[in-house]
Parts: structure tokens; C-alpha cells; sequence
């Protein structure tokens, strides 16, 4: 999503197209026409959309009267305690057929864990207007038919990132242990006990029992002189050891496996790989990026046009004007280029794809579209 989706209409009238694509330009890069918070363009709103679906399960879009969108977090979508309607994590679902009707938020912006006890405490919105046109944009990522809200992807490696932060902590304490103690003193046992010095100050514990025990405090750069019948013998382990970095490989592992990308992706490092491992990597990554760039389309980009459109029929004159002039089945009739990636060797991959043209395997109007490019702007 790093450049936007972009809009390519295709209503049958090429001035109207272009009036379109004009307007629609001139909202989505203004922040004051299409954030109600007057912060962000439509391609920064987008990008939010899109994390929150990834990391916090679902997000969703408002769109208000002023012609503004406005992000409401997926915390907010909240089920009252007390109710006794059919509402599943925050929407009323009708009983036989689950269509969604109605979407509940919170008034206040409540926590995370926070309980909504009354129905008056949250805002019903319905899920879609009296002519069928949704109202509510959910952006989420369902695993099944039936599931109403979002999950994280992340969820399923939660337990491993939670042990892993503690391995690393426990990997932290060890080496400052490490910094701290360089020698070990053994000595001998025909050596008296009481003929060495204390190396730092004591402490007296008491422990759960009662008794109490002496702690000698450590400090980095102690120096040990051996005396006789003692020997000294250096410290210097191997902190972190190499099982720690294969458990962290692991953890990554899991974590780019949810994600849905090779793992040399989610750390931009070809450097374990040769040039076919990675450009392998990156062909499988671009299947998962499309998906996504897919979904986005569907849940954000495609319901936001639609919603935009019929508000430029009445209140824009030059589009409502040629859009009298146009075949009112093809008005909503759209494409969306989304952005690609580069080619990873330029001359073999432009080959294939004069190759694929030339051949008629496809089209150019489809080639060009999959490396992100509008082909009337090529054309010219």
C-alpha cells in the first residue's frame, strides 16, 4: 500500500471518467475533506486500516454527513452486559440468516477490558441505509463463514512471543552476571577458610525459614589477587548461547508464518539466501500482499467510492450533469489499480511479459494493470 490504490472508473463517457478520477483526487489527498479529525489523506487512513486488521483483529469506517470518514477502533465495538438482544461482540445479528443489522459503539473511548454495562452507554449504528447501502465499513480478515469479528493475527503466537520475552530477559540477567564476575577463586582444601578476605559488602537475608544467610554484593571490575593453595580460573561464558539464537529464529518463524510471509521478508534480510531463495521468498510474499491488497479493496476502497459517488450525484453539478449523459448501469462500474513491486531481474521479467502479450495469453490492459499501471496514462 505504499502508494495507494488508485481509481480507475470506467462509466462508458471519458469526460465523466475524468471527473471522476478529478474528484476523487481532490478528496482523498485532502485531509480536511476526508478525515473527520482534518489529520490524515485517505492513503494514511488506508495504512491504519490496515495495520489495525493485521495486528488488532478488525477496525471500522464511518462514513458521516459532512463527507468525512472517521476510524473507530475495534475496542469499541462493545456487547452491553444487560442486554438480551442477539449481539455477538458488539453487532446485532438477525437470529436465522446472521446478516449483520446493527453495529455497537461506545460512546466514551473505554478500554481495552472494559465492560459496557447499559445499552444507553453505546451508539447503534445500522449496518446499512434503507436502499441496502452499507454504512459501516468492517475491515477484518474472517477464518470462517460464520465469524463475526476479527481476530489478530498474531494470536496464534502469542504464548511463544510471551516466552520469548522472558528467555530474553533471563538471557539480559545472565549476561550482566557475566560483566560481573570474570574469575573464579578454587581453593585448596589444606587452606584455612577464614584466610581469605571478603571480595564486596555483605548483606544479611532473612529466608522464609527464619534463618538468615550473608549476600556478598558483586561490582563489575573486582580484581582477585590468588593466594597460597588457590587457584584462579577465568569466566567467560558464551551468553547469548547459540540454542538462544535458533529459539529466535523459531519465534520469527511463527510470527512471519501468521503474517503470512517468509520469514527473509518480515526481516528484509536476503543475506541467509541465495539470489533464487530470495527472489522464491519474495514471489510467495507478493502472493500474500495481493490477497491482502484484495480484501483492502473489497472491505475499504470499493465501499468508500461507492459511498462518495452517490454523494457527488446530488451535490456535484459537473458530475451529475455528464453522468445524465451516461448509462446509469455502468455509473458505478470501477477498477482499482493497486501498486506493484519492481521487477526483481528487469530484463527477464519485462521478456515475460512482452512474451505473454505478444503470445495472447493476455491482455496489455492486464499486464499492465498487475504491475500497477493504467494504461490510457501509458498509452499517452
Amino acid at each position: 500500500l505504499k502508494q495507494g490504490i488508485r481509481l480507475d472508473p470506467d462509466t462508458g463517457n471519458a469526460d465523466l471518467d475524468t471527473a471522476i478520477v478529478a474528484r476523487w483526487a481532490d478528496w482523498s489527498n485532502d485531509p480536511a475533506q476526508c478525515d473527520v479529525a482534518k489529520e490524515h489523506r485517505l492513503h494514511k487512513l488506508a495504512q491504519l486500516a490496515a495495520r489495525a486488521r493485521i495486528f488488532a483483529g478488525d477496525i471500522f469506517a464511518l462514513p458521516t454527513t459532512t463527507g468525512a470518514l472517521q476510524l473507530v477502533e475495534g475496542y469499541r465495538c462493545k456487547t452491553p452486559t444487560k442486554t438480551t438482544q442477539n449481539v455477538v461482540l458488539g453487532v446485532l445479528l438477525d437470529p436465522t440468516t446472521r446478516e449483520r443489522k446493527e453495529f455497537w459503539f461506545t460512546k466514551d473511548d473505554v478500554g481495552p477490558m472494559q465492560s459496557v454495562q447499559l445499552v444507553r452507554d453505546v451508539q447503534r449504528y445500522p449496518a446499512r441505509d434503507a436502499s441496502g447501502n452499507r454504512q459501516v465499513f468492517h475491515i477484518y480478515d474472517p477464518k470462517r463463514y460464520t465469524q463475526t469479528r476479527g481476530v489478530s493475527a498474531l494470536a496464534p503466537a502469542f504464548d511463544a512471543i510471551s516466552m520469548h520475552g522472558d528467555i530474553h530477559f533471563a538471557t539480559l540477567v545472565k549476561q550482566q552476571v557475566a560483566a560481573c564476575i570474570t574469575i573464579f577463586r578454587n581453593i585448596h582444601p589444606d587452606v584455612a577458610a577464614g584466610q581469605w578476605e571478603n571480595l564486596g559488602a555483605q548483606v544479611e537475608e532473612v529466608m522464609s525459614d527464619g534463618g538468615t544467610r550473608i549476600i556478598e554484593e558483586l561490582s563489575p571490575g573486582l580484581e582477585i589477587q590468588g593466594r597460597p593453595g588457590e587457584t584462579l580460573q577465568g569466566f567467560s561464558p558464551n551468553i547469548p548461547s547459540a540454542e538462544f539464537y535458533r529459539h529466535m529464529m523459531l519465534v520469527l518463524t511463527i510470527i512471519s508464518v501468521n503474517l503470512g510471509i517468509p520469514v527473509q521478508v518480515m526481516l528484509l534480510d536476503p543475506t541467509a539466501t541465495n539470489f533464487s531463495g530470495w527472489r522464491g521468498a519474495m514471489d510467495q510474499a507478493r502472493e500474500g500482499f495481493r490477497d491482502f491488497q484484495d480484501a483492502m479493496i473489497e472491505q475499504f476502497y470499493r465501499p468508500v467510492y461507492l459511498w462518495k459517488l452517490r454523494q457527488w450525484l446530488l451535490v456535484d453539478d459537473t458530475i451529475r450533469g455528464l453522468a445524465a449523459q451516461a448509462d446509469p448501469l455502468s455509473l458505478a462500474r470501477h477498477a482499482w489499480i493497486p501498486p506493484c513491486w519492481p521487477y526483481i531481474e528487469p530484463m527477464k521479467d519485462a521478456q515475460a511479459d512482452e512474451l505473454i502479450i505478444s503470445a495472447g495469453l493476455d491482455t496489455r490492459r492486464a499486464v499492465l494493470g498487475r504491475r500497477g499501471l493504467n494504461i490510457e496514462e501509458v498509452d499517452r
